[in-house]
């Protein structure tokens, strides 16, 4: 800590696990039951990653986002 004082350099005083800080984790949540709608699962790499483009164009980033908002407890 002295360092950081010494630098004059803020430190937060969030846990270093905090979900503040994962904020993939919020739209892993939403998105990963959408993926689990389909029938079968990816069987290469390039289609996990074609199925998420998708749910990424159909909903667009406004449900990643509020899902982050709401999920933190943060308010805007």
């Amino acid at each position: 800590m002295e360092f950081f004082e010494k630098e004059k350099i803020t430190v937060l005083p969030w846990p270093a696990n905090s979900p503040d800080l994962k904020i993939v984790e919020h739209v892993w949540a939403y998105m990963k039951p959408k993926l689990d709608r389909y029938a079968e699962p990816p069987k290469k790499l390039e289609d996990l990653w074609e199925r998420v483009q998708e749910i990424w164009t159909t909903y667009g980033p406004e449900p990643y986002e509020r899902g982050v908002i709401l999920q933190s407890g943060k308010a805007l």
